[in-house]
C-alpha cells in the first residue's frame, strides 16, 4: 500500500513523533474480496514498487491498462511456490518468515529502494485452495 504521495511523487502523509491532526486521520479503503480461490492483499510501501513507475495508458475503447511491477510478480510467484510447499498451520506460523526472506533476496539482487515494507494478508479460502490442490495430486 502506497503513502500518500503529491504529483512530483514526493511523501505527503507520514506518522512521527512530531505529527499533528492532519497526518493521524484515518486512512480507509473498502474492499470487495470476491476471487472464487480466495484473495491475498498485498501491502507495501514504495521502495518495493511506485505509482510513478506504473504507466497507465487508456486504450481507444476507454480501457485502462497499467504495467504491473517486475519486483510485485517476483513476489507473487515465489509466494505461489512457498504456499505450495506448506499446510494451513505451517503458513500462519511461517508467513513472516516468508516475508524476510523474500525482502532480503529482493535486496541482494538490487531490486529495492531504501524504504521496502510488505505485509500480506492470505485469506482462509486461499489457504482452503492450495489445501484442496495439494491433496487432489495425492
Amino acid at each position: 500500500m502506497l503513502p500518500h504521495v503529491n504529483k512530483k511523487g514526493h511523501l505527503t502523509k507520514h506518522i512521527s513523533h512530531n505529527s499533528g491532526e492532519n497526518e493521524l486521520q484515518l486512512s480507509s479503503i473498502e474492499l470487495n474480496l470476491n476471487s472464487p480461490v480466495g484473495d491475498i492483499l498485498l501491502f507495501y510501501t514504495d521502495g518495493i514498487n511506485s505509482s510513478e513507475e506504473n504507466f497507465i495508458l487508456k486504450d481507444d475503447e476507454g480501457r485502462f491498462w497499467r504495467k504491473e511491477s517486475t519486483v510485485i510478480q517476483i513476489i507473487l510467484k515465489e509466494l505461489n511456490l512457498w504456499l505450495n510447499t506448506k499446510n494451513a498451520s505451517e503458513i500462519k506460523e511461517d508467513i513472516k518468515f516468508f516475508n524476510k526472506e523474500i525482502l532480503e533476496k529482493l535486496n541482494d539482487d538490487g531490486l529495492l529502494e531504501d524504504d521496502a515494507s510488505l505485509g500480506i494478508i492470505i485469506t482462509d479460502s486461499v489457504l482452503e485452495y492450495y489445501h484442496n490442490l495439494k491433496h487432489s495430486n495425492d
